[in-house]
């Protein structure tokens, strides 16, 4: 088997039992094709080179990116642009079912409650969202709505200790 397809393979494997179908109010999204139990990871990503091509804040200004629509900034002032992969897809909610946990070699998606099949994957855009400067419209129809997706700093304490106590918030 060529390389190529082997490189093929693996991304497949990331995301086997996930799919992207069109959502009731944000585009296109990422579903569950199966159902997930709390703490399993439902995404990972340890592709070494995932970061190979992130940026700071002004290098991505400075090639035409809206920080708001087509940059993930991953830590503090680094960002990453699309790349077509499925994470790309994954929209906001303000009461999550998933949460992104870093490392040095990628990240993993992770339940943080049981999902069921054909569930929408969400992560709440604030834990990664460092930039004060950076707010934008919520459309997530959560009952609880923030109503803005701002900087993690900008949440109220209680929600910050809980995303820090599992884990799925930069930490530095």
């Amino acid at each position: 088997m060529t390389t190529v397809k082997l490189d093929i393979l693996e991304q497949l494997k990331k995301c086997l039992y996930l799919y992207i179908a069109p959502t009731p109010h944000c585009g296109y999204g990422v579903y569950a094709a199966k159902t997930f139990k709390c703490g399993e990871n439902v995404i990972v990503n340890d592709n070494l080179d995932y970061f190979q091509d992130e940026m700071t804040r002004e290098a991505a200004l400075q090639k035409g990116y809206d920080i708001n629509k087509d940059c993930f900034e991953h830590k503090p002032g680094y960002y990453l642009a699309p790349e077509g992969n499925i994470d790309d897809f994954m929209n906001h909610s303000c009461c999550p079912n998933t949460g992104l946990i870093f490392d040095q070699d990628g990240y993993a998606v992770r339940a943080l409650t049981d999902i069921e099949k054909d569930a929408e994957i969400t992560y709440d855009y604030s834990t990664y969202t460092f930039c004060e400067q950076d707010v934008f419209d919520c459309f997530c129809d959560y009952a609880n709505c923030r109503e803005v997706i701002s900087a993690f700093s900008t949440l109220p304490k209680m929600l910050q200790e809980k995303y820090m106590k599992l884990g799925v918030t930069w930490t530095g």
